[in-house]
């Protein structure tokens, strides 16, 4: 994990893809992203799901590499679970999944509801099915960007799903 406004030189391509994928609300910051994270997936391996957390402003950025595979999304409301079973008129229903195929070279911006209402996930398993078709998992590499709020200190910060991957426990 990385922090500061001086993110690696090499990140500069996809900071500024990422920058583009941002609401015109949030593309004006400066800088768009201060905090990297990249993992390395080997096949079958997941990420438990989680809403990041509440420490990163809205909008990040999740870049996927090399091979293609589908992440879940799982409503949780308001709070990001803490009251998951309570829902609003016109809201989905908790714990209702939502599959979605991240194809390699891919990147997606979680903002707003996607961010705060919405777990997302990666299940253990070799392979996914999405609309009929069967992926084959390969190594996968994700570059995860965000930017911290204000105030926000840059040591020792990583969400539970960051250090469960981390140590090698998904």
């Amino acid at each position: 994990m990385r922090f500061g406004a001086s993110l690696p030189p090499f990140l500069a391509p996809l900071l500024s893809i990422g920058a583009t994928l941002l609401p015109p609300h949030l593309s004006q910051r400066t800088p768009p992203f201060d905090s990297m994270i990249a993992n390395l997936y080997q096949p079958g391996e997941g990420i438990c799901s989680h809403v990041d957390l509440a420490r990163f402003e809205d909008g990040i950025v999740v870049f996927s590499f090399i091979s293609a595979l589908v992440m879940d999304f799982t409503y949780v409301g308001e709070g990001g679970g803490a009251t998951a079973g309570y829902t609003r008129a016109n809201e989905p229903s908790p714990l209702e999944s939502v599959p979605m195929l991240l194809e390699s070279g891919s990147g997606i911006c979680l903002t707003g509801d996607a961010r705060f209402k919405w777990a997302h996930g990666i299940a253990e398993r070799q392979q996914d099915l999405f609309e009929g078709t069967r992926i084959q998992r390969k190594q996968r590499i994700s570059i995860t960007l965000r930017k911290l709020k204000p105030n926000q200190s840059d040591t020792a910060v990583y969400s539970m799903s960051d250090s469960l991957v981390r140590d090698g426990k998904h």
